[in-house]
């Protein structure tokens, strides 16, 4: 295993421990986390549920759309690079660094719901 691929797994593993960051706040800052659904009796005595809404679904949103764009080009640039090194030469070696680039700008880019 070289060093890029050693780079960009090190890279990856932080991008999901921030996104799984973004989601024990978004879970920790909810008011009922567990009293998510509160039972009440009508008139007629029977039980209803009902249920709160959870608000955003998603565990993360984007702060810049040009940005997030951006760094796919950055992924998309590095992969082409390690699939086709001959066609920049000089630098087909480090395809690894635009890639780990893109992540890390797409992981400045997630921010929590509602922020």
């Amino acid at each position: 295993m070289n060093t890029g691929v050693i780079v960009i797994i090190v890279v990856v593993v932080l991008f999901y421990l921030r996104i799984g960051s973004l989601q024990l706040g978004r879970l920790n800052s909810s008011k009922d986390f567990h009293g998510a659904n509160k039972q009440t009796r009508s008139k007629t005595g029977k039980k209803k549920i009902q249920e709160k809404s959870q608000g955003d679904k998603y565990a993360f949103a984007v702060k810049s759309m040009p940005w997030v764009i951006v760094s796919i080009v950055f992924i998309v640039v590095g992969v082409l690079l390690n699939a086709y090194p001959e066609l920049l030469p000089n630098i087909g070696y480090a395809w690894w660094v635009p890639v780990s680039l893109g992540v890390v700008i797409m992981g400045i880019n997630m921010k929590k719901p509602g922020d």
